[in-house]
């Protein structure tokens, strides 16, 4: 009799979890449906802000805010063609602050920098209005959620980070993913492709992207080894599809750092070798099958890479870099030669000097000089390393290992690729200077 009023007891729970999953799948199968089809988005749009207001106010508020900020206007617009999905998420996150009772001084003074960073490119007219304000109600949600301090909010987000780049991997594989045009040498475009989610596709952000949402995958969601593999797949797939050698390298420390971060040092040892090993035989294999079984993009990727080796041999930093090397020293040479003092040790530069170059700098920690200067990136980098050094010496943290292997990443990728007021810097930033 007790067991059975405890069932009666318990169901209503359980019919709630029931259907929060059905609607967690039918916003799947929605947003891969826009992905797939944007001009869907003019029947979908109603629909997925239904489910996103729905899944906010039922538990899942983190998700929500993760979903729409990766995804970015890869949802398309919520009515008639009008009205981006950010602008639900602002009013949802405010909603949600209007119950907040106060906020750690630690998110705050990330939210004013945040923003002091969004300003000044504003400013100086690098971003327009628009950027400005998908970035602060970015940095407004991201507050929302407390992360870092409350640790489930924080494994909610992350998690829902995971499921976007999931079905945006998943888009990459149905379709061969986004088409993006880069210029090569100054002159040439060459074709190469990226994933929804990161503006016009460049790769290098794509490849980011997707490296984020494999170690949120791996270790934000749920237990089942065969659910994280099998999602793996369309990631692993869309990394190839970027030939991204920065996302490789990535990718790269992100399995070293995992293997390396055990208790076991000599089993973390003997682990590289045979994940060397692996990747050796790997190799050797699929170059001597018959070239009618090949997959082009691998192949691709392979040359790729091959190119790169036989540069790092014959001292030829420019290819191996894809000239960021070169880029970078003439915006160094900008930096400390061509700039007054009041420029050099407190910035106020665009991203973009014409003097210098028509690409940004394509490494953020020099766009961080380029805006605040000398005394900015000294308090950028401090700031960082400390946050790193906290969680290392903290063995009983919770998510020590996803933390540091974030952190990592975020501080190699600084080196690739210029990050500013786009998801993925707001990724970069909580990533260093929250968790």
């Amino acid at each position: 009799m007790i067991k059975q009023m405890n069932k009666v007891a318990e169901s209503p729970k359980e019919k709630q979890l029931n259907i929060n999953k059905f609607v967690l799948v039918l916003l799947a199968g929605v947003i891969l449906a826009v992905f797939i089809n944007n001009s869907l988005s003019l029947y979908l749009g109603p629909v997925l802000a239904v489910l996103f207001v729905y899944l906010f106010f039922s538990g899942y508020s983190e998700l929500v805010t993760a979903v729409i900020i990766v995804a970015n206007d890869a949802l398309g617009t919520i009515l008639m063609g009008s009205v981006s999905f950010p602008y639900l998420l602002f009013l949802l996150v405010i909603c949600k602050l209007l119950s907040a009772r106060s906020f750690e001084k630690r998110i705050l003074l990330f939210g004013a920098i945040s923003m002091l960073f969004a300003g000044q490119l504003f400013l100086v007219g690098f971003i327009d209005a628009r950027a400005l304000i998908y970035a602060m109600i970015y940095v407004v949600s991201i507050a929302s959620i407390n992360p870092g301090i409350d640790s489930v909010a924080t494994k909610k987000f992350f998690a829902g980070v995971a499921f976007a780049v999931v079905l945006v991997a998943v888009h990459a594989t149905v379709t061969g993913g986004v088409e993006f045009y880069e210029l090569y040498e100054g002159s040439e475009q060459i074709m190469r492709k990226g994933v929804l989610g990161v503006g016009i596709g460049n790769s290098n952000y794509s490849g980011f992207l997707l490296n984020i949402g494999l170690v949120c995958l791996w270790y934000f969601t749920v237990d089942s080894a065969l659910f994280k593999v099998l999602a793996s797949i369309p990631i692993l797939y869309s990394i190839v599809l970027t030939q991204s050698t920065s996302a490789l390298l990535c990718f790269i420390l992100i399995l070293l750092l995992s293997i390396l971060m055990t208790k076991n040092i000599n089993k973390a040892f003997l682990s590289v070798i045979v994940f060397l090993l692996v990747v050796f035989c790997l190799y050797v294999v699929y170059t001597n099958l018959p070239s009618d079984v090949h997959w082009a993009s691998l192949d691709a990727y392979i040359m790729r890479i091959e190119e790169k080796l036989f540069a790092l041999g014959e001292e030829d930093y420019s290819t191996v870099t894809t000239f960021r090397s070169e880029l970078g020293a003439e915006y160094l040479n900008y930096i400390f030669n061509e700039q007054g003092l009041l420029r050099l040790f407190f910035g106020g530069n665009p991203l973009v000097i014409d003097s210098v170059s028509d690409m940004s700098p394509h490494n953020t920690y020099i766009t961080t000089m380029l805006q605040f200067g000398l005394l900015g990136i000294v308090i950028l980098v401090v700031s960082a390393l400390r946050r790193l050094h906290l969680v290392f010496v903290d063995k009983e943290h919770s998510y020590r290992k996803p933390f540091l292997i974030l952190k990592s990443m975020c501080l190699f990728m600084a080196f690739c690729i210029s990050l500013y007021g786009d998801n993925r810097w707001l990724v970069w930033m909580l990533s260093l200077f929250l968790l």
